[in-house]
């Protein structure tokens, strides 16, 4: 299992994520809120198969916050996604992330592709 080591929380917005995220970068985000003492609620995980970077810039608005971290491949992102989506005790609060296409890599915890 590859464990995410997220960098934030930063705020979401264009020009912080153009300083802070790699562009061109596959990668795993989790959305929310700043709350006391630098602590994000998490409302919500994601990842980017390719452009980390563009998919943020996409979610400006959505919320106010995010953390992230880079995958060397978006095997590893949906990997990491997995475990965040877990931690965080997203079951039936929102979808299962789903595999990259054609991938063939399973959540190592729960087994499920989609």
């Amino acid at each position: 299992m590859t464990s995410a080591k997220l960098r934030g929380p930063l705020r979401l917005e264009t020009a912080v994520i153009a300083n802070f995220v790699p562009a061109d970068k596959a990668g795993v985000y989790v959305l929310g809120a700043i709350g006391p003492g630098g602590l994000q609620s998490i409302d919500g995980v994601g990842r980017a198969d390719r452009d980390l970077a563009d998919t943020l810039i996409g979610l400006v608005g959505s919320n106010s916050s995010f953390m992230f971290a880079t995958a060397s491949s978006p095997s590893e992102a949906f990997e990491m996604e997995c475990l965040l989506y877990h931690e965080n005790m997203l079951t039936g609060r929102s979808p299962h992330p789903v595999a990259p296409t054609d991938s063939g890599v399973r959540c190592a915890v729960c087994g499920l592709s989609g």
